[in-house]
C-alpha cells in the first residue's frame, strides 16, 4: 500500500498531492470514471488507513422541480468492498483517491462475504439551480 505523506501542500498518495475535492466534483459520471479503483480511508480509530476498491456506481435518476427556482436533482449510490480483517464502522470518514483528491464521505457497511465487507454511500444532491423569469 502507498505511503502518505503529510506535506505543506496537502497530503501524498503514490506520489500525487491530495488536494480537497470540491463537492461539486463527486458527481456519477465521475466516480463512474473511477471504477475498479482504490480509495484510502482514514478513521479516527483506526491509526493505518483502509483500502477499499469501488466496485459499482448505480444512477439513481435526476429530477427537475419547476418553480419560481429550477431545481435539477441527481441521486446515485457507490458500492465499495474492503477487507473484513479491517471493518470501518458506519459513519463518515476522510476519503483519499490520487485522482480525486480528499473528501469526506458518509458511509454504511451492508454485507459481508468472501472475505470482504460491502460498503454504500448514497448521493441525493442539487446539481443546478436557476431562477425562471417570467413570461412577459
Amino acid at each position: 500500500m502507498p505511503a502518505k505523506v503529510v506535506t505543506a501542500t496537502g497530503a501524498s498518495y503514490a506520489g500525487v498531492t491530495m488536494n480537497d475535492a470540491p463537492q461539486e466534483t463527486l458527481t456519477l459520471a465521475r466516480f463512474s470514471s473511477l471504477l475498479q479503483t482504490h480509495f484510502l480511508v482514514r478513521t479516527a480509530a483506526a491509526s493505518e488507513p483502509v483500502q477499499i476498491e469501488l466496485v459499482q456506481v448505480t444512477p439513481g435518476g435526476a429530477v427537475t422541480k419547476a418553480g419560481a427556482q429550477v431545481q435539477q436533482f441527481e441521486s446515485f449510490s457507490l458500492l465499495f468492498h474492503g477487507p473484513q480483517s479491517q471493518p470501518l464502522p458506519q459513519g463518515t470518514h476522510s476519503f483519499e483517491h490520487p485522482q480525486l483528491g480528499t473528501f469526506e464521505l458518509f458511509i454504511v457497511p451492508v454485507a459481508a462475504e468472501s472475505g470482504r465487507l460491502h460498503y454504500q454511500a448514497v448521493f441525493n444532491r442539487l446539481v443546478q439551480a436557476s431562477s425562471r423569469l417570467p413570461a412577459g
